[in-house]
């Protein structure tokens, strides 16, 4: 008696493949619930991101506070700067950038030294002050720009 079945043509071979092929497809459809790969994320994985949100907007925070108070101490009374700039570095630190007049260049360079240092150390107080840096963390660089943006005098630890 011949057996009529159209599956016993099919070597045995492709009848793996076939099975291979479909085992491939069961994991996205039945095995996570609607045919799409869905990344959940866990509370803890929110409760960082939020984290990292609230800090972010922190430092921010303190840093237009730290810019408003920049702008009355350097850029008030007899002080030879123009305008003051607070460029952000990376996630954690910010340079001053200090634009200053024409007479920085008749000044002696011991006063000049003198007026750098005083700008570093005031502008690294201010930031232990409004809490973006720690007493014992490095202190970040305060740099000196001319009327044309040229760099004339940087200071960092």
């Amino acid at each position: 008696m011949e057996n009529k079945s159209p599956f016993k043509r099919i070597p045995l071979w492709t009848w793996i493949l076939i099975v291979i092929f479909c085992l491939g497809f069961l994991p996205p459809l039945f095995l996570m619930g609607t045919g799409k790969i869905s990344k959940k994320t866990t509370p803890t994985q929110q409760e960082k991101k939020a984290e990292k949100e609230k800090s972010a907007e922190e430092f921010y925070d303190k840093g237009k506070r730290l810019n408003d108070d920049i702008e009355k101490t350097f850029l008030t009374g007899d002080a030879p700067f123009i305008k003051s700039h607070l460029e952000r570095g990376g996630e954690s630190y910010i340079d001053l950038e200090l634009t200053i007049d024409d007479t920085w260049y008749y000044l002696p360079e011991f006063k000049q030294e003198r007026l750098l240092e005083d700008a570093w150390q005031t502008f690294n107080l201010l930031t232990e002050k409004h809490g973006l840096r720690k007493e014992n963390d490095m202190p970040w660089k305060v740099v000196f720009f001319d009327r044309y943006k040229k760099k004339i005098a940087e200071k960092d630890w």
